[in-house]
């Protein structure tokens, strides 16, 4: 199974060619000394265990155009091409993990916090696990309630097995499974426009986030002409 999921990723990145180039807000996660531990995560990809991707797009192409499902916490199904029509922050991480992911999920709050309350609004938040075997809608329910995270507005979703990888391809997100279900991953959290294009990515993990990821993220809402009735 694996194998078919490794061909299915070569397969879909041949077809749409070369990397974007987005706009690389920050290249190194940090420490973060509330949570207390070290992105484990950027120490292996120093290590040479999770070399640093770029997308695998043709530049203004969508990561929509990939043939995905996924489950939200609340049960709800949709296709990976739903997700069009806001600019929205779009991440991967896994339930379970106690280092990198709580960091990934307080950085974008710490983004949330930056801009005013008509951007926020404006803006969609898509975190999809990438255990996908484990973190059923019951599980994302739970940790949306012990992170208080604003359920309404975040979706922390479920891919079928056979799509975790491909849509960490197209996101440029490493990640390895480990024996007992962890997972090591790389922490990037890429700003998507209304049509699928990503602008913007980030890796940095620190107490503020990066300005010009914010910057970025500002001039996408702003620009998006689906809220200019607003």
């Amino acid at each position: 199974m694996k194998r078919h999921h490794l061909c299915r990723t070569a397969l879909f990145t041949l077809l749409l060619g070369a990397c974007t180039p987005v706009i690389s807000a920050a290249a190194t996660a940090t420490e973060d000394s509330h949570h207390g531990h070290h992105d484990h995560a950027a120490m292996m990809a120093a290590q040479g265990d999770l070399p640093a991707t770029q997308p695998a797009l043709l530049p203004d192409a969508s990561i929509y155009q990939l043939d995905a499902r996924l489950t939200d916490q609340h049960g709800d199904e949709q296709v990976f091409s739903a997700l069009a029509g806001k600019v929205r922050l779009v991440s991967m991480f896994y339930a379970s993990c106690k280092y990198v992911c709580p960091l990934i999920i307080d950085q974008v709050k710490r983004i949330e916090a930056e801009l005013d309350e008509g951007q926020r609004k404006r803006l969609g938040i898509s975190l999809i696990t990438l255990d996908a075997a484990n973190d059923t809608p019951e599980v994302l329910t739970a940790l949306a309630v012990e992170r208080k995270i604003d359920s309404p507005r975040w979706q922390l979703m479920q891919p079928r097995s056979g799509d975790v990888r491909p849509i960490s391809a197209l996101l440029g997100i490493q990640y390895r499974a480990l024996p007992g279900g962890d997972f090591n991953h790389s922490s990037v959290i890429s700003l998507i426009d209304e049509t699928g294009r990503i602008l913007a990515r980030t890796e940095q993990l620190g107490a503020r986030p990066d300005p010009a990821f914010v910057d970025a993220v500002r001039t996408a809402l702003d620009a998006d002409p689906s809220t200019k009735a607003d």
